[in-house]
């Protein structure tokens, strides 16, 4: 006698090996795209740490007149010592860096992100501030990102 198809086994069999490999597969891809938004994330804010620093220390003497010329206590918001190295304390939005041509918008369109965040599409970057420390005897700066504070 020919056989023309499939048991009902041999499917219930197939369908079986199926599933085991889907219950293994899709936590991994989901995983997987959950590690890539943390990095996409991460290299974002490394970014934007990175053009501030820079627009800090292209703009220092500006900034420094700007916060006030004299920085050599903690008598002052914009002011901070430790260690006898004093550093003045310069906050800045990312939409401000954006506005001065410093960091590029990844969006013209209104309404909408200008810098969009790859773990929370509800929360725009541009929002967030960017503290940043200059060393009062140097141009050298530090910048941290933070995108629950605003300036």
């Amino acid at each position: 006698m020919k056989r023309n198809g499939f048991t009902l086994v041999e499917i219930l069999t197939v369908l079986v090996i199926l599933g085991i490999i889907l219950t293994l597969a899709v936590p991994s891809v989901l995983n997987m795209r959950d590690r890539m938004s943390e990095r996409g994330y991460k290299g974002k804010v490394e970014l934007i740490e990175k053009t501030a620093k820079s627009y800090a220390e292209n703009n220092s003497n500006r900034i420094k007149e700007e916060l006030g010329n004299k920085c050599t206590s903690n008598d002052d918001d914009n002011c901070k010592c430790q260690n006898n190295r004093c550093f003045y304390v310069y906050k800045i939005s990312l939409q401000k860096l954006i506005d001065l041509g410093e960091y590029k918008s990844e969006s013209n369109v209104e309404n909408t992100c200008k810098v969009a965040n790859p773990i929370d599409n509800s929360k725009c970057m541009e929002n967030g501030c960017i503290t940043i420390n200059i060393n009062s005897n140097h141009r050298s700066a530090t910048a941290t990102y933070n995108i629950d504070e605003t300036c």
